[in-house]
């Protein structure tokens, strides 16, 4: 009772179109967690930290990557 964590009392999988900019690692790690998996076909992402686990989370059903060739995180 006393744990902060929200937990939502219907989690469906988070799918369709992501575009991020400017994220830290924890909220990709988070959003994972929380809506017990993704599911996005398309997704544009910069500056992005915790890009791999949204790829990994993804990768059954993404179609389209957008990355941006400046992008730190990208490379």
């Amino acid at each position: 009772m006393n744990d902060p964590t929200l937990i939502p009392p219907f989690a469906p999988p988070l799918q369709g179109r992501l575009e991020m900019s400017f994220v830290g690692r924890a909220v990709p790690e988070d959003m994972i967690n929380l809506f017990r998996g993704i599911r996005f076909r398309y997704m544009d992402l910069f500056h992005v930290d915790g890009m791999s686990l949204l790829l990994e989370a993804c990768a059954g059903t993404l179609e389209t990557l957008r990355l941006d060739l400046l992008d730190p995180h990208g490379v």
